[in-house]
Order: C-alpha cells, then sequence, then structure tokens
C-alpha cells in the first residue's frame, strides 16, 4: 500500500456514504525482517534489504505488510 494513494483517494471512496463525515489516519510500520543466517532482526529500508550483521540478503518477512483498519469513528 501506498498511503498517498490512499489518502488521495479516500474522500471519493466514501463520498454519499455513511462514511462521508470520517477522518482517515494512516499508521505505517516499519519493514522488519529476521535473517535467516544469524537471526537478528532488522530494518528492511534502513538496510536496503541486507542484513547488518552479516551481509546476507536471506531473510523472513517479520512486519510492514500489514494493512488493516484499526479502528471507526464517526463524528
Amino acid at each position: 500500500m501506498i498511503p498517498r494513494y490512499i489518502e488521495e483517494c479516500y474522500p471519493a471512496a466514501v463520498d454519499g456514504t455513511m462514511m462521508q463525515d470520517t477522518k482517515l489516519e494512516i499508521e505505517i510500520l516499519p519493514g522488519n525482517a529476521l535473517c535467516k543466517e544469524c537471526n537478528k532482526v532488522f530494518n528492511l529500508v534502513k538496510n536496503s534489504g541486507i542484513c547488518p550483521c552479516c551481509l546476507n540478503k536471506n531473510f523472513d518477512l517479520l512486519s510492514g505488510k500489514e494493512f488493516s483498519i484499526k479502528e471507526i469513528i464517526a463524528f
């Protein structure tokens, strides 16, 4: 998901619905990975997808791909 696109589309998506008076807030979570070589957790973006400890590119994604609606509050 690209937050900017969601923000731009939101008004049109909720126009004329019971959600039209709601406010969109986006919380961006860091993309973290677990290195399969040394088992260290690292930030994918800050380290360009390479483990800073052992320079391995083989990892499991732990977080940062989620997309969920946490709460809906009508005004």
